[in-house]
């Protein structure tokens, strides 16, 4: 990171590679593309380039800020202490540079243990997703913003459906249902006052 900000004196950001390491060293039989969020796994390629709003934004585990720009962002969400804290940084930022890059070289491994994959930690990781990310669009967008991410979640979810049938045609059915669980439980969260977990 530190060559690269060196190398790239208008970049305002950065984010790499993440490379996710499960404790008994398999990725579990439900994991899909459409759940790489949950483990943090991030992999665009092997050149720099900014990023694109496909890309999203760098994941909180692997990314880096330049200490003017957070400052004029006026730093991080205290608000948000378990989810979208790194998209909210992101955005704030995108408001003053699109100078973020994706930095291929700067990798790591994220450790995921087993817990982190048992059923109920999941249900909890996506509900407080959803509850995080309103709280997120409300400070940003207001209750409009809300009124707009809610649908986007409600389509995510009807769309979660077809995804598992997709997969139940592949023999891969608990992938499916894995990627409707986490936009079930996303909405839920969403919809819900506050979401507390530990």
């Amino acid at each position: 990171m530190l060559q690269f900000f060196k190398t790239h004196p208008q970049a305002a950001g950065a984010g790499g590679k993440v490379i996710p390491k499960y404790e008994d060293g398999t990725e579990p039989a439900w994991m899909s593309k459409y759940l790489n969020g949950f483990v943090g796994k991030i992999d665009f390629g092997d050149e720099v380039h900014p990023f694109t709003k496909a890309m999203k934004y760098p994941v909180g585990c692997n990314m880096a800020y330049r200490k003017a720009v957070l400052q004029q962002a006026g730093g991080f969400n205290n608000a948000l202490q378990f989810r979208s804290d790194d998209k909210y940084i992101f955005h704030q930022v995108r408001k003053i540079s699109d100078q973020v890059y994706f930095v291929p070289k700067a990798w790591l491994f994220h450790y995921i243990d087993a817990h982190r994959l048992q059923l109920e930690n999941f249900k909890k990781l996506f509900l407080k997703t959803g509850n995080e990310e309103k709280k997120r669009v409300f400070q940003e967008e207001g209750k409009v913003g809300v009124f707009k991410k809610g649908i986007e979640f409600f389509i995510k979810f009807l769309a979660s459906f077809a995804l598992l049938i997709l997969f139940m045609l592949k023999g891969e059915y608990l992938k499916g249902k894995y990627v409707l669980l986490s936009q079930y439980h996303t909405l839920t969260g969403f919809l819900a006052e506050d979401v507390h977990v530990r």
